[in-house]
């Protein structure tokens, strides 16, 4: 509601967009939403979380709204997704990663502009109090809905947030928590560009297989090895690992051996490091002719054929090595009536399916 007034205040251009989880029945808060959207004049789309819930369910959740976002804007042509994530916010999923040990990555603080699932987000508000902007939609006369997980304690945010007034009355005001956290953020960003130059020296083949110099990763800082690792098995296995994963890689890389780390497996040799996806949890990808997807979290693949494909991996098929060959059966296959037609990032067409019209492209995780 407080994006919508802002957007009406300076005269921005706006569509409004509504994601329904399907978790509750939240019909009064939609129209709400759709009401204001049309006393302004904006256009309102009310969009539908896709998938069931599974693991962490505010976790879930979060992700299920930025991919619905996500694909709303890009179908839409959307240039900027805007979220109202006040300061109080940034504090609360600051003090919660502190709580789980997170690194300096985890503590920066929330970014005012960053990149969603390939979309620009912008978070106007995360230097103003969840108070503050109350107190300005009460003046503008616009009223707005509590989400009653925000106060349920089973959940790891609403039981930080009814802490923070304590934390204030001790002497620990958000707004110097959250400059704490804008510190970190200044550190990391300086390792970030540390971690960018050794990242770049890396290689990745046909198959999706990561190879980077083991001399290199043992020179590094400790901290810049371990993004390092992180982003690398995260680019080879399309998830990043655990930071426990991590650690035990690192600790290899003196000696030598293999180790899997989020659904990739590392493979320390005498001069090389290589990672590529562990032979299982791929989700084959099927796809109507015009159809768009992500395959794997590793490949974003579009149908530009007449005809329904499946893309799943390629398996025990032969195949000339134009890559590490313990990546090539991970490697995204294009199937068409179960039958494989195509491995595109190896190079490979089955003869008379050379307009077969798909389109796979790596994606950098």
């Amino acid at each position: 509601m407080a994006l919508i007034a802002f957007a009406h205040a300076h005269g921005i251009a706006a569509t409004v967009l509504c994601v329904d989880h399907g978790l509750r029945d939240a019909q009064t808060e939609q129209a709400g939403v759709a009401a204001l959207a049309a006393r302004y004049g904006f256009a309102f789309a009310l969009l539908r979380a896709e998938g069931a819930p599974s693991g962490s369910l505010q976790a879930w959740a979060r992700g299920a709204r930025d991919a619905a976002l996500a694909k709303a804007a890009r179908a839409r042509g959307i240039a900027s997704v805007a979220t109202a994530h006040t300061l109080d916010d940034a504090v609360e999923t600051f003090l919660m990663r502190l709580g789980r040990g997170a690194g300096l990555r985890g503590l920066s603080a929330m970014r005012p502009v960053a990149d969603v699932g390939g979309v620009r987000v912008v978070r106007p508000f995360l230097s103003v109090r969840r108070a503050a902007l109350r107190a300005a939609l009460r003046a503008r006369g616009v009223a707005w809905f509590e989400d009653p997980s925000n106060a349920d304690p089973r959940f790891d945010r609403a039981r930080v947030r009814a802490l923070l007034p304590a934390l204030e009355a001790a002497g620990l005001p958000l707004t110097r928590i959250n400059a704490s956290a804008q510190h970190l953020s200044r550190a990391s960003g300086a390792i970030e560009s540390a971690v960018a130059t050794l990242v770049a020296g890396a290689r990745v083949d046909r198959a999706g297989a990561v190879h980077i110099a083991r001399e290199n990763l043992l020179a590094a800082p400790d901290e810049v090895r371990l993004r390092a690792l992180s982003d690398l098995a995260a680019r080879a296995g399309g998830r990043t690992p655990r930071f426990s994963a991590v650690v035990a890689l690192d600790a290899r890389l003196a000696g030598g051996g293999c180790h899997t780390l989020g659904g990739a497996v590392a493979e320390v040799g005498p001069v090389w490091l290589r990672l590529w996806r562990e032979a299982r949890g791929q989700t084959p990808l099927t796809l109507a002719p015009g159809a768009r997807g992500t395959f794997d979290n590793r490949y974003a693949v579009a149908n530009d054929g007449a005809r329904v494909v499946t893309v799943a991996p390629v398996g025990d098929q032969p195949c000339p090595m134009v890559a590490f060959g313990p990546a090539i059966p991970q490697a995204p296959g294009v199937f068409v009536d179960g039958q494989l037609v195509a491995a595109p990032t190896l190079g490979v067409v089955r003869r008379g399916f050379g307009g077969h019209g798909v389109r796979v492209r790596p994606l950098v995780v």
